[in-house]
């Protein structure tokens, strides 16, 4: 009888043990199916979709990987980045494509959050760049967790955007004509004008160019001595301030003896990419001949008067005439596109050009009629010795005999050569024949 009840009680407890835990066995089943920590254990994502989970975690360690080569980070398994695919969620209309959000947990830690709230937004960029947001606000803020209530340290935009175009061009080059637009517009690129741009604010040609502009600070500031560490310690130290240039400065001993070299190192990052590599390094006369092409554009009404007036007096002319000044801010941008491209011995010509174009457009008066005159008759002089040059190079070539190791003479043999048969040689040769030399 007490083998029996006990049967009836554990059937009992059984049944209620079942009933109780299976439908939270199903839930925890069910947000399983819905998460996919990435191989690199720094991002869970969160998706109804597998093919979307495994594509979004692919592209969230990839953007790491690039991110590491930069600067370092290092994401705990323990409090990996959250990605949330919302597209299949009815959202207000308003509610922006892609978010990032930061959290603090239980404990004092820290929960960094991307949503994705539009598919665009995987298609367009915008997810790339969240993905580097958040990395550089967990770079910021990993020894300084985030406190509620506390104001916190946005990370600059021209790093987040720059290295979102970095890892776009890994797989697409850049549009065509994107440098070129920047080197030829109306404004050439200007350093300061470029570091106080928003792009949240821009139209979609204009962040197409404030990307492009990014990429080549990143691509400047890579190439300084022992980069990746100071980069890393300047986004630490952002914790709590505003994340400026200005404050980038001091993290790189190479700048500060001169904070404006940066500036130029920038301007002829955009300048290189501006052209595909097999345009660069012009010959000398492919050189004069675009430099002259410039100049004749930069003095439109020079060729209509008969004979032409000097170059310092109609460039002059031009800085001061109707629309002068965008004539010579697009002579400027040429100049500083050629310069690059230009060759070794006519660069410094094209660069004097180009300080004179860049005074002439905002201070037209300005006397240079004689230094354009000396500069025109220096340019005429190197190009006579480069003639020169080129005619005795060219001689020295032609009168050069490759050595086969047979003399000329030696490899003819007497049948090679033809008989003569006019009188004098038939007399001298019966003469020869009766012994007589």
């Amino acid at each position: 009888m007490a083998g029996i009840y006990r049967q009836i009680v554990f059937s009992f407890s059984l049944f209620l043990l079942v009933t109780g835990f299976c439908p939270r066995l199903q839930a925890i089943d069910s947000i399983a199916s819905t998460r996919t920590v990435s191989q690199s254990r720094g991002f869970v994502v969160y998706s109804p979709d597998r093919a979307t989970r495994n594509r979004l975690a692919r592209t969230a360690d990839e953007a790491l990987a690039i991110w590491n080569k930069f600067i370092k980070c290092e994401i705990p398994s323990a409090a990996p980045i959250i990605i949330q695919d919302l597209t299949k969620k009815s959202l207000p209309r308003s509610a922006p494509p892609v978010t990032n959000s930061l959290f603090e947990t239980d404990g004092g830690g820290m929960k960094i959050q991307v949503d994705i709230a539009s598919p665009s937004a995987l298609e367009n960029g915008d997810f790339e760049t969240a993905l580097f947001r958040a990395l550089a606000v967990h770079v910021i803020h990993k020894k300084n967790h985030p406190r509620a209530g506390n104001k916190t340290t946005a990370p600059p935009e021209w790093l987040v955007f720059g290295m979102a175009e970095n890892f776009r061009r890994q797989e697409n080059a850049a549009p065509e004509g994107v440098y070129s637009a920047l080197i030829s517009s109306k404004h050439p690129p200007n350093f300061d004008e470029f570091l106080h741009e928003n792009p949240t604010r821009l139209d979609k040609v204009s962040l197409l160019l404030y990307r492009a502009k990014a990429l080549a600070l990143v691509k400047v500031l890579r190439k300084l001595p022992d980069s990746r560490n100071q980069l890393t310690d300047y986004l630490e130290s952002q914790h709590g301030s505003k994340a400026t240039f200005e404050s980038l400065i001091p993290f790189f001993p190479s700048l500060q003896k001169d904070p404006t070299e940066i500036g130029k190192m920038w301007t002829l990052e955009i300048a290189q990419n501006s052209l595909p590599q097999q345009f660069l390094s012009l010959s000398v006369t492919e050189t004069d001949k675009e430099l002259s092409s410039v100049l004749a554009q930069a003095t439109p009404n020079r060729s209509s008067i008969s004979p032409e007036p000097p170059l310092a007096e109609a460039l002059l002319a031009s800085a001061r005439g109707r629309g002068g000044a965008f004539l010579m801010q697009q002579a400027a941008g040429q100049l500083l596109n050629l310069e690059f491209r230009s060759h070794p011995f006519l660069r410094p010509i094209v660069k004097e050009y180009l300080g004179i174009t860049t005074i002439l457009a905002q201070k037209p008066k300005f006397k240079l009629g004689d230094k354009i005159t000396g500069l025109e008759k220096v340019r005429s002089q190197m190009l006579e010795k480069m003639d020169l040059i080129t005619d005795y190079l060219n001689w020295y070539e032609a009168t050069q005999l490759k050595a086969t190791g047979t003399p000329l003479l030696d490899s003819l043999s007497i049948q090679d050569i033809p008989k003569r048969t006019d009188p004098i040689t038939l007399h001298l040769d019966s003469i020869e024949a009766r012994g007589w030399k």
